[in-house]
């Protein structure tokens, strides 16, 4: 009966980030703490400890990750999100990605700024095109 409850709750993470308009870290950390307590919650009912709700929180640490990291700090942060995607295949759609890009511009002020969500947007398009078997609007 609960079998595919883990993973519409994960999609459901993932697609509702869609209408977010603007978050900072402390609601992503309240985030991950929800999706932490939801995977205990579920692993108790379903017995289950593998993949519960994996996806959205790999999706919601790609916010702390940022888009790109400046040279100076590159060696003490993991990849940015979108080096990320040079080196391994996608783990989300590209909508998914675009939204989060939107997120992580607009996180510290109430608009983004336009030329640097562009530069951002237009680097994930050149991105979808290079990755084979990765299309816009794919599911």
């Amino acid at each position: 009966m609960f079998r595919g409850l883990g993973q519409l709750v994960d999609h459901t993470f993932i697609q509702g980030s869609r209408f977010i308009n603007v978050v900072n870290t402390t609601g992503v950390h309240k985030i991950k703490r929800n999706i932490l307590a939801l995977q205990q919650n579920l692993r108790a009912i379903r017995g289950v400890d593998e993949g519960v709700l994996y996806r959205s929180t790999q999706f919601w640490n790609l916010y702390e990750r940022g888009p790109r990291v400046s040279r100076a700090v590159q060696y003490r942060l993991p990849e940015s999100m979108l080096e990320t995607l040079h080196s391994s295949k996608p783990l989300f759609t590209f909508d998914d990605y675009n939204t989060m890009l939107n997120l992580q511009c607009k996180a510290n002020q109430a608009e983004a700024h336009s030329s640097e969500l562009n530069t951002y947007l237009i680097d994930l398009h050149a991105l979808s095109m290079s990755i084979e078997g990765w299309e816009i609007g794919e599911s």
